[in-house]
């Protein structure tokens, strides 16, 4: 549950920086396109600009360089807070993953540790009973020679449960 949550705020972190990243582009796009604009306007507004042809400089021209400078300030601004952005959810994502990471690897310990439990009650489960006792050590005399650590394994188990039962009994008396 914890790990979905996690991987689902990775998802919407992954869109943010894609997003940021896009209007980052963008931007340093638009801060070139009004590079070259103000360099045409500023060529065109310079009364060498064709020596032999009469040129009359424009007002228009150099209130359109001035906002073109303005509007590239803001630009530059708005860049620097996009890249800003960008770090701080890059950081944001490398910290999440490693902990979607430990919470991957607490949770395969625990399923881990939840089945060895389960093959530990399997294994020592219904020796309570004498005959499923007797069944235990006739499979074992039976796979001594295919197996001999797993019979040890059995072996020891079932001496473990006998130990337990001839300690009840004197405790009882």
């Amino acid at each position: 549950m914890v790990i979905q949550y996690l991987e689902k705020y990775q998802k919407s972190l992954l869109k943010e920086k894609a997003d940021c990243e896009e209007a980052y582009e963008k931007t340093d796009q638009k801060i070139k396109s009004n590079l070259e604009f103000r360099e045409i306007l500023a060529q065109k507004s310079d009364p060498d600009y064709e020596a032999f042809t009469p040129h009359v400089v424009h007002p228009r021209e150099k209130e359109k360089i001035s906002e073109l400078k303005v509007e590239e300030e803001k630009l530059r601004k708005r860049k620097d807070e996009l890249k800003t952005r960008i770090t701080e959810l890059e950081g944001k994502l490398d910290e999440l993953k490693s902990v979607i990471t430990e919470a991957l690897e607490t949770e395969k310990q625990q399923e881990k540790k939840k089945q060895q439990e389960r093959i530990q009650n399997w294994n020592t489960s219904g020796m309570d009973d004498p005959d499923i006792l007797i069944t235990k050590l006739e499979l074992c005399k039976k796979i001594a020679l295919v197996d001999p650590h797993r019979c040890q394994d059995e072996l020891r188990l079932l001496l473990e449960k006998v130990k337990e039962w001839k300690d009840g009994s004197t405790e009882e008396r």
